[in-house]
């Protein structure tokens, strides 16, 4: 009869993995259901009449989800902001900060308003007025983490 031994290595690696897979399963969004919510609350947000919709993509992991729509608008920035500061505060969300946008370091006239409630994070970018194939001009995330180990 031959018996397994296990060395100090192979119990490491069975800890891990079962510290892995009992955080999984413990995750809020093992289901994806953290997704499908943030998609509901996408569709609920008020938007602008200005506003077209340009696309829209969810991602759903389990320790993150986001739901993000891209617009084209012609309106202002300060306008918009305006806009969502007003309704999205009357809705129960916190305006937590405005950060300038830069891509690769060149500021292009872009902003982002971030926003919280609960344990939600919504962020409204102006990507500035720059011209580019996919042809929106603003977007809507609203997104979810969760700390699992």
């Amino acid at each position: 009869m031959t018996v397994l031994k296990l060395d100090a290595g192979h119990i490491g690696i069975f800890v891990i993995v079962a510290v892995a897979l009992a955080g999984a399963f413990c995750s809020d969004n093992f289901s994806g259901r953290q997704g499908r919510l943030l998609e509901g609350i996408q569709a609920d947000l008020p938007v602008p009449g200005s506003f077209a919709l340009v696309s829209e993509r969810t991602i759903s992991k389990l320790s993150h989800a986001v739901s993000t729509r891209n617009y084209r608008c012609p309106s202002p920035y300060s306008e918009i902001k305006s806009f969502f500061v007003c309704e999205l505060e009357q809705r129960g969300w916190r305006l937590s900060r405005e950060n300038v946008v830069r891509e690769w370091g060149t500021d292009y006239g872009g902003y982002s308003l971030v926003f919280a409630r609960d344990e939600l994070q919504l962020t409204v970018q102006f990507r500035g007025r720059r011209a580019l194939p996919d042809g929106w001009d603003y977007a809507i995330s609203v997104s979810w983490q969760q700390v699992i180990l």
